[in-house]
């Protein structure tokens, strides 16, 4: 008797992937940065968000975008401008990381995460 087995259908190479890891937050005295590292498997646009949500209305605290021209593992960084660092000596901000990859020519796809940032004194 023999069995047979199949891997299954392979992934269309030309769908979009995001995959998001090594999230981190970095705070000194005059930064305050979020990095993340998103893996993608074709050329477009990387672009990563953080955000707080107060009611109906959301706020953007930093904003980082990239162009990459082919599939690799990309880190993204944006910076909490002086609004955001004042706030941080007030209380913990907790924020969404948006992370957005739109494939040239294609539909973007997003993926988001949750962190908060402590307070700094």
């Amino acid at each position: 008797m023999t069995a047979g087995f199949s891997a299954g259908p392979s992934p269309d190479p030309t769908t979009p992937t995001l995959v998001v890891s090594g999230l981190k937050a970095k705070l000194k005295k005059r930064v305050a940065s979020l990095t993340s590292k998103v893996k993608v498997n074709l050329p477009g646009t990387t672009t990563q968000r953080a955000t707080t949500k107060k009611g109906k209305k959301r706020k953007t605290w930093c904003k980082a975008s990239k162009a990459v021209s082919k599939a690799g593992t990309y880190t993204l960084r944006c910076k909490l401008g002086k609004e955001g660092r004042e706030d941080l000596r007030k209380k913990a901000l907790k924020l969404t990381l948006w992370m957005t990859f739109k494939p040239t020519g294609g539909s973007a796809i997003t993926k988001n995460r949750k962190s908060t940032l402590k307070r700094r004194r």
